[in-house]
């Protein structure tokens, strides 16, 4: 059986608190970039790592900006 992960960013991938940490190094040169927290894809990776499950974008991130996430979840190193 395979194991989904329905991922949404707003409040998974970035926080108040990650917003807080970084908002004196937030450049806005990759807004999509600095709007993911490195930290909680380390996590989302463990947890791919453990489960093996995959992931479904159900973010509403999905909509006007799939492309622009895919891209910033593979530099940033997510392995799903």
């Amino acid at each position: 059986m395979t194991k989904i992960i329905f991922l949404d960013v707003d409040g998974v991938l970035n926080s108040w608190n990650y917003y807080d940490r970084v908002k004196d190094t937030y450049k806005t040169l990759d807004h999509y970039k600095e709007d993911i927290d490195p930290e909680a894809i380390k996590v989302l990776n463990s947890i791919i790592e453990q489960t093996k499950a995959k992931i479904v974008v159900s973010s509403t991130w999905r909509l006007k900006h799939y492309e622009e996430l895919i891209r910033v979840l593979k530099e940033l190193g997510c392995i799903g």
